[in-house]
């Protein structure tokens, strides 16, 4: 993409439907400075089957592209006649025909017999923009982990030796096990060994308010971080570009609560 954007109006790129939202998230942040159309699409049939939904998606990425090249400056995915944010895309369906959707942020678009797009959520070119640059994200070391009940302090420490970052997908609005006094010193242990740990909601919808309940306000006190409403995906391919390229750990605490891409609602 880096090599050839400025030769072209945009860029569709196929994908597969598994990681799809992490492709889509993570190009989001890597394309710095982008003032074109980025959209991935893909099938949830393979192209070679009678049936299959990949010669739609593709066809009308395209058209997507060809028609509004020059009015979004993101990427996009289209699928299924929904129109997304990539990084606020989610896979919510793994057999019916519209696969993704965007939990937290409305459609940019939906396509039918019209194509209606949301003028006012699309993020739109800049003029006289700085050159696209390509930022690697291949060097931090980040994880995730969703919690569950009965979980023990044992289980959880070794996933901390050794991280840059940790995606804690927490319960309701971001509440955790705060009077598990191990699994709360761990957290404490990270937090001051360096490690950024970014709160996200286990919920589809919603936000991780730690300020709401004593849990929440436990998770603050030990450093603990709100990712608000990103996605997981989001969440941790924010992270793996953040620590690529800062090696200050609160400097990457600040940037996570800060919207880059449109990644993320502030309140």
């Amino acid at each position: 993409i880096e090599r050839h954007m400025a030769d072209y109006d945009g860029a569709v790129v196929i994908h597969g439907t598994d990681t799809m939202a992490y492709t889509a998230a993570a190009l989001s942040f890597m394309l710095e400075n982008l003032n074109k159309p980025v959209i991935i699409t893909g099938s949830q049939v393979p192209l070679c089957e009678l049936r299959s939904d990949a010669m739609d998606n593709l066809i009308t990425s395209m058209i997507l592209l060809e028609r509004y090249a020059h009015r979004i400056a993101e990427v996009c995915i289209y699928f299924g006649g929904r129109f997304l944010r990539g990084n606020r895309a989610k896979k919510i369906d793994g057999e019916f025909f519209a696969a993704f959707d965007s939990p937290n942020l409305p459609n940019l678009g939906r396509v039918g017999i019209d194509f209606e797009l949301a003028w006012d959520l699309i993020r739109r070119p800049v003029e006289a923009p700085a050159p696209l640059h390509v930022q690697p994200i291949g060097k931090a070391s980040v994880a995730a982990f969703r919690l569950f009940p009965g979980l023990k302090a044992k289980t959880f420490l070794p996933m901390l030796d050794g991280i840059q970052g940790l995606v804690l997908e927490c319960y309701g609005a971001g509440n955790a096990p705060h009077r598990d006094q191990d699994f709360m010193d761990a957290l404490r242990v990270a937090q001051r060994n360096g490690v950024v740990i970014v709160d996200v909601p286990q919920p589809i919808h919603g936000c991780a308010n730690l300020s709401l309940y004593e849990t929440g306000r436990a998770l603050l006190d030990v450093g603990v971080v709100s990712g608000f409403d990103m996605t997981p995906e989001a969440a941790l391919t924010k992270l793996l570009y953040l620590l690529s390229r800062e090696s200050n750990p609160d400097e990457v605490r600040r940037l996570v609560q800060t919207d880059l891409r449109g990644e993320i609602t502030l309140p």
